[in-house]
């Protein structure tokens, strides 16, 4: 999704969920990490894979918050999907402790 696409869904479940809205950040891309899987490997028993076995990890969202100003925010980077885009705002009614609304299709 572009930026614009994006920012008119968060703004669409802040008004679905009537919660406050807090700030979104845009990055340009998606924040690659590389996960050495070698050791869970070694735990299971898979010595002979051990040295080999890496993952690539994409993050393309996440919800941000400031422990010491308890400030939020939402930031994404690069082009995040709709499904990225709902599962950050997951976690911030979680942070609430409110429930998901589903739109129902005949709205």
């Amino acid at each position: 999704m572009k930026e614009k696409q994006t920012r008119e869904l968060i703004d669409e479940l802040f008004e679905r969920h009537s919660v406050p809205s807090i700030p979104v950040k845009f990055f340009p891309k998606p924040i690659t990490t590389k996960l050495d899987i070698s050791k869970k490997l070694e735990d299971a028993g898979l010595s002979q894979f051990a040295d080999t076995v890496t993952a690539t990890e994409k993050t393309f969202g996440a919800l941000i918050i400031n422990t010491v100003t308890r400030e939020r925010w939402f930031e994404f980077y690069g082009a995040p999907s709709s499904t990225d885009v709902r599962h950050e705002f997951k976690h911030y009614l979680e942070l609430l402790g409110l429930d998901y609304i589903r739109k129902r299709p005949d709205n």
